[in-house]
């Protein structure tokens, strides 16, 4: 009965970190969200910018995973190069490492003030970001909470028989040990969670360096998981973008493994807490692993290029409308005005088309119209659909202009589609039919 209750606990307080991982990025998405992804689109013009924008974002949103999503969206339109991509990752795992190095500081005295501060600053603030911010204060402290309460559950583990047999049989296959740890952080969809647990069983003393070792480096790996998960069905550029990521964890953990003994009688000589041991190996891996990485950025993407093709795109459908995006107004119109140039170029190849038949008084010419017509419709329609759902969040006067703009740009386009199919196709028609037909009544006279 007394291992059921301390399972329960662990159990709780592990799913209580899980949900102040889970406030904390909405309340900093609601408060910053914006601001944040603009600022990550905007902010990879060069190496530097990229690796401090993946920090920023990673450690105000605390997960690294959000932060791979959203930068393999912006890939995926365009916005950012794909080398840049891999480098705003690299800095997304030592803003991970960071915080969970933060946490365990023994600051969790402050997480009753903060939920207090948070509550009262969600209930007096009226905008949406003083609400985000308070949600995230919220979260923040019910993380340090859980800290706490983790610490407490593991306190009785100490003594077990059962957890010292396992813990024994993970000491001596390190490879299982980093496969475990990483089936945890897939399933919690969170190394943070991971990293702070392996924290607590270290406080207990009854975890050795080499298994700490082994143990963190699974929840970096199981943590570069979720991201390729939720990129499955995305676009080859952004499939991209988190299987490098998933690759550059893969390798960094198997080099590491593979020295984790000398490493850990390394560390021992260091003046390193024990207790502290799990966030510090976290931080100094993420860190060491940045750096080495960091060269092969350019090398990394091209051979993603090789091993992920772009797939053939389909015609007919839009190709730049992203749900999304639809929570980053910016984004958001520039793949509608994205989508409307690609219905300007289908306009244009009705002309064309239309103009050659006129030329060459060959019909056959405008056999395509017809569907190229029927394309434009569908996508002017479909923008106007994007728009108005962009429009339910509320624009500022800018944007609402811009929307405006595209939207009228959209209708006119398919205004010219029905002018070139009802008019002038059958005006071409019927030229073609009486220089046809010209010849047999000269014969007759």
């Amino acid at each position: 009965m007394e291992s059921i209750i301390v399972m329960v606990n662990l159990f709780g307080a592990v799913a209580l970190l899980l949900f102040g991982l889970s406030q904390v990025k909405d309340g900093a998405t609601r408060a910053f969200g914006i601001k944040l992804r603009t600022g990550l689109a905007q902010g990879t013009s060069g190496p530097v910018r990229s690796f401090l924008g993946g920090f920023v974002a990673t450690v105000a949103l605390q997960s690294s995973t959000a932060t791979a999503l959203m930068i393999a969206s912006f890939v995926e339109k365009g916005l950012v190069h794909a080398r840049m991509a891999q480098i705003v990752l690299l800095g997304a795992n030592v803003g991970t490492a960071v915080t969970a190095w933060i946490v365990a500081t023994g600051i969790d005295w402050l997480s009753p003030l903060l939920i207090l501060a948070g509550v009262m600053l969600y209930r007096a603030g009226r905008s949406s970001a003083k609400q985000g911010a308070g949600t995230a204060l919220v979260g923040i402290g019910l993380m340090l909470l859980s800290l706490h309460l983790l610490g407490l559950a593991t306190e009785p583990m100490r003594q077990s028989p059962a957890l010292a047999s396992f813990l024994t049989m993970l000491d001596s296959a390190w490879p299982v040990a980093m496969i475990f740890a990483a089936a945890l952080a897939f399933v919690s969809s969170s190394s943070l969670a991971v990293v702070v647990l392996i924290l607590s069983l270290a406080a207990t003393g009854i975890l050795s360096s080499g298994l700490t070792i082994a143990l963190v480096l699974g929840a970096n790996l199981g943590g570069a998981v979720p991201p390729v998960m939720a990129t499955l069905s995305a676009s080859a550029s952004a499939k991209r973008v988190t299987a490098g990521n998933l690759v550059v964890r893969a390798i960094g953990c198997l080099l590491a493994l593979s020295v984790a003994a000398p490493v850990a009688v390394f560390l021992q000589t260091l003046p390193l807490s024990p207790s502290k041991l799990p966030v510090d190996i976290h931080l100094i891996f993420n860190v060491v692993l940045a750096i080495v990485a960091w060269p092969f950025s350019s090398l990394l993407s091209a051979a993603m290029l090789r091993l992920i093709p772009d797939e053939p795109k389909a015609e007919t459908g839009p190709l730049y409308l992203d749900d999304r995006a639809l929570a980053t107004p910016v984004i958001a119109l520039s793949g509608a005005t994205r989508e409307v140039l690609r219905v300007g170029d289908l306009i244009e190849k009705m002309l064309i088309a239309t103009m050659n038949a006129f030329n060459s008084n060959d019909l056959v010419q405008l056999q395509d119209v017809g569907k190229l017509e029927k394309q434009v419709d569908l996508l002017q329609q479909e923008v106007k659909l994007y728009l108005s759902r962009l429009g339910r969040s509320g624009l500022s006067d800018d944007n609402g202009r811009r929307s405006i703009v595209i939207i009228d740009y959209a209708i006119n386009l398919e205004h010219i589609g029905d002018i070139i199919e009802k008019s002038l196709t059958d005006q071409v028609k019927r030229r073609s039919t009486t220089a046809s037909n010209s010849p047999r009544t000269g014969t007759r006279n």
